[in-house]
C-alpha cells in the first residue's frame, strides 16, 4: 500500500508532538514562589506512578536590633573622713598663781610696808622673814582708829593671816618688840589714817 506525501507528513507530525510531550512530562514542573520560597514538584510519566512533591521554604532572616542604653549616674561626693586621734594627750602648763591678799613682810624688826590699803574681804598675810619670833597685836593708837581684837605669833619662816571684812582703820604692833619699834596700820575700803603711829 503506497502512502502519499501528505499522509507521511501527518504521521511524522503526530510522532514529533508525542515525543515533545513526553520530554515535557519527564522534566517535571518547577514553581518558584516569591520571597525566596521555592517548590519543586516531580510527576512520573505513565499511569499508576507515585507523585513526590518537595517544598523548600526559606523564611526571611530578621536582623537583631541592638539597643545600647547608657545610664549616667551622678556620683555624689562624700565629705572627707575626719580622723580624730583620741590617744593624743594635751599638756597644759598652768602657772602657779600668786597667793591672794596683801603681803606684809616682817623683816629686820619692822613691818614692811608699814601702811597698806585693801578692799573689804581681803586677807592680809604677815610673813616672818626674821629668824626670831614676832606677833601681830591689835591696837588703837588714835581715837579715830577702828577697835578690833586680835593677837597671833609667828616663828621665823611662818606667817600670820587675817581677813578684814569691814571698812575701817586697823592699827597694830608687835608686843614682843614694842610699839615704838614695830607698828603698822591697815586701811580697809575708803578709810584713812586716824593719826600718826608711835613707831614713826
Amino acid at each position: 500500500m503506497r502512502l502519499d506525501r501528505r499522509a507521511v507528513l501527518r504521521i511524522g507530525g503526530v510522532s514529533l508532538a508525542g515525543l515533545v510531550a513526553g520530554c515535557a512530562d519527564q522534566g517535571g514542573n518547577t514553581t518558584t514562589e516569591p520571597n525566596g520560597a521555592s517548590a519543586d514538584t516531580t510527576e512520573p510519566t505513565g499511569a499508576g506512578g507515585m507523585q513526590t512533591e518537595t517544598t523548600e521554604t526559606t523564611e526571611p532572616t530578621e536582623l537583631p536590633t541592638e539597643t545600647d542604653t547608657q545610664t549616667t549616674q551622678n556620683a555624689t561626693e562624700s565629705p572627707a573622713d575626719t580622723t580624730t586621734d583620741t590617744n593624743a594627750t594635751e599638756t597644759t602648763q598652768t602657772a602657779t598663781p600668786e597667793p591672794d591678799g596683801q603681803v606684809v613682810d616682817i623683816d629686820n624688826l619692822a613691818f614692811a610696808p608699814m601702811e597698806v590699803s585693801v578692799e573689804p574681804g581681803t586677807e592680809v598675810r604677815w610673813v616672818n622673814r626674821d629668824g626670831i619670833p614676832h606677833d601681830v597685836t591689835s591696837a588703837q593708837f588714835n581715837s579715830g582708829a577702828t577697835q578690833w581684837d586680835f593677837q597671833e605669833e609667828a616663828e621665823g619662816g611662818e606667817e600670820i593671816n587675817y581677813t578684814f571684812d569691814d571698812p575701817g582703820t586697823y592699827e597694830y604692833y608687835c608686843s614682843i618688840h614694842g610699839k615704838s619699834t614695830m607698828c603698822g596700820v591697815v586701811l580697809v575700803g575708803d578709810a584713812s589714817r586716824a593719826g600718826s603711829l608711835p613707831c614713826e
